[in-house]
């Protein structure tokens, strides 16, 4: 899909698969994509630039590379900036406590199927198929407060419903594991609280596999590098179980799954250690993936991109996407992921240099 207007181009939902550079200046001035079944060159104008939004754990594949010792996957592509692209990933990882509620309250599915929800949202956009992936409430909790008079959070409560479907197919459990834990309770109405942390320690990295820019990158998320990541999705973990066991929650009827994740039965007395247990086989991504090509001061060995998000050693070419943050927000990445193209826009329009037209009237 592809905009154009006198000033600008926009091609989305396409791969860029090379970038050339002119001269020994390495200036961005071609940018060569794949759209459908036949490829397009496009020549960037003097006063333009080459905007690069590829997926965060993608950013700056084509030509901008890790390091040197990395250099024999790729030796046969020049590099042009010796950057360190793929390093300083980041991202929020969660592990969960599943619980039911009242038999008599409807299942998803039932409210999804439901005739008169389908036509309440069709009319009022309203009811449950309105409601955020059946989200009920957030929490923002310190696993150790920083100081008396400091409130910031470390992780994150989601209490959200769910059909077996999310359990069985999306959460990267084994089919035996799934069925353990989750197979006598396919018929009720499941809940998860889910403990995500929010300002991890450890850091991965994303690879070059090969040279062919369609090959998917190598990640290793390096969750649990910093081990203290995992005590606090572990206090997350116990503060979801008292929640579960409080008596408002009795009101509903919750009830902790009285199934026993595999491997973890020696632990089932010691919540600690059972928890633990439990991320050490069931973690999860919330899809929150920064940092690849951070931005910070150009003299730092760590950045790849400026505050102007320029990459560092090529003209023309900047990131705009959550890969250049140089530490993930403490929260949802989506608004800030925004807010940095929105500024992004602004910085490329303060540079371009557009003829001045003096209108007589």
């Amino acid at each position: 899909m592809t905009s154009k207007s006198k000033e600008l181009d926009v091609s989305v939902k396409n791969m860029i698969i090379r970038l050339r550079n002119e001269g020994l200046t390495y200036r961005a001035i071609r940018v060569q994509l794949n759209i459908s079944l036949f490829t397009v060159r496009s020549v960037v104008k003097k006063f333009k630039e080459t905007g690069s939004t590829e997926n965060k754990t993608r950013s700056g594949r084509p030509r901008i590379f890790s390091t040197r010792e990395k250099r024999a996957i790729i030796n046969k592509i020049p590099v042009i900036a010796d950057l360190p692209v793929g390093n300083n990933f980041q991202d929020h990882c969660a592990s969960f406590v599943p619980f039911t509620i009242d038999p008599q309250i409807p299942t998803v599915k039932q409210r999804l199927e439901n005739p008169a929800n389908i036509k309440e949202y069709i009319i009022n956009r309203s009811g449950p198929l309105a409601s955020a992936e059946f989200v009920n409430s957030l929490l923002f909790m310190n696993a150790r407060p920083v100081a008396p008079n400091v409130d910031f959070p470390d992780y994150l409560l989601y209490f959200f419903e769910v059909p077996k479907e999310v359990p069985e197919k999306q959460a990267g459990l084994k089919p035996e594991i799934y069925k353990a834990i989750f197979g006598p309770y396919e018929n009720s109405t499941m809940v998860l609280c889910m403990s995500q942390i929010l300002q991890p320690k450890s850091r991965g990295t994303v690879r070059l596999k090969s040279t062919n820019p369609y090959d998917s990158p190598a990640i290793d998320p390096n969750y649990f590098e910093n081990p203290q990541d995992r005590k606090i999705i572990v206090e997350g973990m116990k503060t979801c179980q008292k929640i579960i066991m409080s008596e408002p929650m009795k009101k509903i009827g919750a009830k902790p799954f009285e199934t026993v994740a595999p491997g973890c039965e020696p632990f089932v007395r010691d919540p600690d250690k059972y928890f633990t247990c439990i991320t050490k086989g069931a973690v999860l991504t919330i899809n929150h993936q920064v940092g690849t090509a951070k931005m910070g001061d150009p003299r730092d060995p760590t950045t790849v991109v400026d505050p102007l998000l320029r990459v560092k050693g090529i003209k023309g070419l900047r990131v705009v996407d959550a890969s250049i943050m140089p530490i993930v927000p403490s929260g949802n990445t989506n608004v800030p992921t925004i807010m940095v193209a929105e500024k992004a826009a602004d910085i490329i329009k303060e540079t371009i240099e557009c003829p001045y037209y003096e209108y007589l009237y």
